[in-house]
């Protein structure tokens, strides 16, 4: 009996102990529910910048501006949207506010195509066979937000142990892209995301220890403004002026014909008016058909057309790599492969510009030593009318270059004022299409004396290299044919020293082009 006793008791307490359990078994599951909840909200804020740079923004509910009261509004709109799993809050944190693969090897660029966040808005549409079963979410593609939103670049400034310092023409940023809604003012968003990242609850940003500070901002669009600009106004009017002159010429050239058919050809072919010469010039009867010839003339050095046609090939090749780095996301690898053996021929293609130097230097001096009426006149001339012939040489050479230079410069500054209005990429005052400062340094062949960051145009340091060379080995090639032995000592001792002053200098700076 008493056994029966204790297994009874026993019976009970187990039950009671049972029943216990389960009420605390499911009061630490509906906690651990929570926890779990809480966990997932604060992990896709420290994971996902959007979400964290949206929760800044969210809690400015007593801001002085109505636009960022407006903003903060919608911030909290897409956070309660993330918290419930809609659809259209899920595509905004897949697109934007993750960091992507690859940072050790120089991907800054964290921002998806602008087209997604305008899929929120306007949604893309894929048609598909409506007699195949499919389990995805029916809405999934054509759901979009209550509020209107647009795509906005942020960028910063970072260090980091994570990733080689580079040390280029053109700095390197974090870029982030942000599909914000578009009551927020650039500044609140460049302002929150600063703050978000200064307490460094990214995990990302924690984990490669990058310290991040906000450079600028700006929503990359097309802006009716670009019409305004210098570079647009000058260029317009280079065209104008062009064409204006390009149809003078044609209807000089109508008339003419015209009167050739009325009149003796011989007579009409020997009058002239004023300016005419000049209008030819931009004839395009007379001068595509110049363009098209195929025939070079007796005297010409067919070997150089294509020696140069190579090199400059292979120079251009090389500046598609160089002048495109701003806008790849692997320049670390670029650069890594670039040291191989295999590469050389194209990331050593900067010392073929030589060859152009060289026969730069040839054809004057072949040209000029050939022309045996020209070397006659030079003989017998007095030396200022020697230094008259000499500027008359300088001043037709910088007549050949300057117009095209100058529409190069003016073509230049408004791509770049397009390129930095409407791409998501981030320019300023160090990169090579910025001429607003330094042009003038350009126009008088003298920016081969900047530094690289400040160079307008830089591979325009060429033209400058060799118009100096050109005004001064002119003058030795004049001195040389006036008198043969005062020539060549000057010519030696120049290139003893100017070979002596390129080795000091390199000698000194050990690699002229620091990375």
């Amino acid at each position: 009996m008493v056994r029966y006793r204790w297994l009874i008791t026993t019976l009970v307490i187990f039950s009671i102990i049972e029943l216990e359990a389960g009420d605390c078994s499911k009061h630490f599951t509906e906690i651990n529910d929570c926890d779990d909840s809480d966990r997932r909200a604060e992990s896709l804020r420290n994971v996902n910048f959007l979400v964290g740079i949206a929760e800044r923004g969210a809690n400015a509910r007593n801001e002085i501006s109505s636009e960022v009261r407006e903003c903060a509004k919608d911030l909290r709109i897409f956070l309660e949207a993330v918290d419930t799993g809609e659809t259209w809050a899920t595509k905004m944190i897949d697109a934007f506010g993750n960091m992507p693969r690859s940072f050790i090897w120089g991907n800054n660029f964290w921002f998806s195509s602008p087209e997604l966040c305008s899929d929120i808005n306007e949604p893309l549409y894929i048609s598909l066979s409506p007699s195949i079963p499919r389990i995805t979410n029916k809405n999934l593609m054509n759901m979009t937000s209550p509020f209107k939103v647009h795509f906005q670049m942020v960028y910063f400034n970072y260090t980091t142990p994570m990733q080689a310092d580079l040390k280029q023409q053109h700095e390197p940023h974090i870029e982030i892209g942000l599909c914000v809604p578009v009551q927020c003012p650039k500044e609140a968003i460049t302002n929150w995301a600063q703050k978000y990242f200064e307490d460094n609850r990214f995990i990302p940003q924690r984990i490669y220890d990058i310290n991040m500070t906000t450079v600028d901002s700006k929503v990359p669009e097309f802006k009716s403004e670009i019409f305004s600009s210098t570079g647009f106004i000058l260029f317009t009017l280079i065209v104008v002026t062009v064409s204006s002159l390009a149809g003078l010429a044609e209807i000089m050239c109508i008339l003419k014909q015209r009167r050739s058919e009325t009149h003796d050809k011989d007579t009409v072919a020997t009058e002239t008016f004023r300016g005419e010469k000049f209008l030819r010039c931009f004839s395009l009867r007379e001068n595509v058909p110049r363009v098209l010839q195929a025939t070079a003339p007796k005297e010409f050095v067919s070997i150089l057309a294509g020696l140069r046609t190579i090199v400059c090939l292979w120079v251009t090749l090389l500046h598609i790599f160089y002048f495109s780095m701003f806008t790849m996301d692997n320049i670390l690898f670029l650069y890594a492969t670039g040291e191989t053996f295999i590469q050389q021929p194209v990331f050593q293609a900067c010392y073929y510009v030589d060859v152009f130097f060289t026969v730069s230097a040839f054809l004057m001096t072949y040209n000029l030593l050939s022309n045996k009426q020209r070397v006659c006149e030079i003989k017998s001339n007095k030396w200022f009318q020697n230094l008259k012939l000499y500027m008359k040489f300088v001043i037709h050479r910088i007549f050949r270059l300057t117009p095209v230079l100058v529409l190069t410069l003016v073509a230049s500054d408004f791509v770049y004022d397009i390129v930095d209005m409407s791409s998501p990429f981030y320019l300023n005052e160090d990169h090579d299409l910025y001429c607003k400062k330094n042009w003038w340094y350009t126009l008088l062949y003298i920016n081969n004396g900047l530094s690289i960051r400040k160079m307008c145009l830089t591979w325009s340091w060429y033209l400058a290299c060799e118009m100096q060379f050109y005004i001064f080995f002119l003058a030795i090639i004049f001195i040389y044919i006036k008198n043969e032995t005062v020539g060549k000592a000057i010519f030696i001792t120049s290139t003893l020293v100017l070979m002596t002053v390129s080795f000091l200098c390199y000698y000194s700076n050990w690699n002229n082009f620091p990375i």
